[in-house]
């Protein structure tokens, strides 16, 4: 077999799972992939940061496998193999130059990506097991190439992996307030801060704002007052939709306060978001969803 044509071996189904949207992909001691009830929230940056290999790519065929690797009905297989023709290596790739074809497989069920289009470019990264590259929902990238903005294209060709080293971005995979300097005011939310690499898409979704962090911007060390510690980068692009992103946030806030029953008021930064949250909370006793 070519050396630069890459297999999976057999990813196990995770049959008692498969109504669970949310996934996480864990290797047991055997070194066989297994999908558990728990995927946790990544920018893609560290998604980028924590795969094995990164390609530009271009499907050009897919087919169901059994686990022995032969085609087979879509009811019988447990895994979808893509074959792909490299544009870019951009990470981890150096058995796969541009115009290599190569091999990829996703499991059928529970930890499947969306799939890919043929003949259309992607972003594709993953693990590798064995000599087998595997990109999964929670432990890979499978994004459409034209889906990037330019400022995540910058990232996978060299912005992100220049990080990898430096700087772990958290996640707060909560829509909890986590609150920051910006916030003293009363005028911002304090979902989001550029201070820490502090991620938290969730409240972007539900206030109908942008997710600037993953879109328009890149975790990078130095960017701090003093230097030390890893911060956002806050080139304009992030700046314009941090600012459009809390005025989503100041209307429907100050129309429904996203507080939750477990909210201690007396720590709210100010008097106004003590008082927000307080009739929030008493609206809540009062339809008994707390």
């Amino acid at each position: 077999m070519h050396p630069s044509w890459f297999n999976l071996r057999l990813l196990l189904p995770c049959f008692t799972a498969l109504a669970l949207a949310l996934v996480s992909v864990t290797v047991d001691a055997s070194g066989d992939i297994v999908c558990t009830p728990s995927c946790p929230v990544k920018h893609p940056q560290q998604h980028f940061c924590d795969t094995d290999t990164a390609f530009k790519l271009v499907v050009t065929e897919m087919s169901f496998v059994d686990d022995d690797f032969q085609k087979v009905t879509h009811y019988e297989s447990t895994s979808i193999r893509f074959h792909a023709k490299v544009i870019r290596p951009l990470k981890g790739a150096s058995w796969a130059e541009k115009g290599t074809e190569i091999q990829f497989y996703t499991p059928r069920w529970t930890c499947a990506i969306a799939t890919p289009q043929e003949d259309t470019e992607y972003l594709i990264a993953g693990k590798v097991r064995d000599g087998m590259l595997t990109v999964t929902q929670c432990d890979g990238l499978a994004i459409k190439w034209s889906d990037l903005t330019s400022e995540q294209k910058a990232g996978v060709k060299g912005g992100y992996s220049r990080q990898c080293e430096s700087c772990r971005i958290s996640s707060a995979g909560t829509t909890k307030h986590i609150w920051s300097p910006e916030a003293e005011a009363g005028l911002e939310s304090g979902y989001w801060s550029p201070e820490g690499c502090f991620f938290n898409p969730i409240p972007s979704a539900k206030y109908g704002g942008e997710d600037c962090e993953t879109n328009y911007s890149v975790c990078t060390a130095g960017l701090a007052e003093d230097g030390v510690g890893c911060e956002w980068d806050q080139n304009e692009s992030y700046q314009e939709c941090f600012t459009r992103r809390e005025d989503a946030w100041f209307f429907t806030e100050r129309v429904e306060p996203a507080f939750t029953c477990q909210s201690d008021c007396k720590a709210q930064p100010t008097k106004k978001l003590r008082w927000l949250c307080a009739k929030t909370v008493k609206k809540l006793k009062k339809q008994g969803m707390c």
